[in-house]
């Protein structure tokens, strides 16, 4: 490998650089894995479903099996953070799609 594309090097290759470390400074792309609710979910719900993701986030069993399928879990973000995040997200890919003039048919 070249490099990855997130902005730590990976645990599993520590040795291989990121691209920031190779003279891409910015670039950041990685997949990601979210626990959403349908929209309406009441917020006290909300809030429990990320105290119960962040407390089996504390289990080292289950982390060990988001890691050895080769996810780095991060579960530091608020409901409201993750939300922001996501919109983000489709933003800058609804942009990239865009220009690339995906379809769906």
């Amino acid at each position: 490998m070249l490099a990855v594309s997130s902005g730590t090097r990976s645990r599993e290759a520590p040795e291989v650089p990121t691209l920031a470390e190779q003279g891409f400074p910015g670039f950041h792309m990685v997949s990601w894995t979210g626990l959403m609710a349908p929209a309406g979910t009441p917020k006290d719900i909300i809030e429990r479903m990320a105290a119960e993701l962040g407390r089996a986030l504390k289990d080292a069993s289950f982390v060990e099996h988001i890691q050895k399928a080769g996810a780095e879990p991060a579960a530091d973000a608020s409901p409201a953070e993750f939300s922001a995040f996501v919109a983000k997200e489709i933003a800058l890919w609804g942009e990239a799609v865009k220009t690339a003039g995906v379809t769906l048919n």
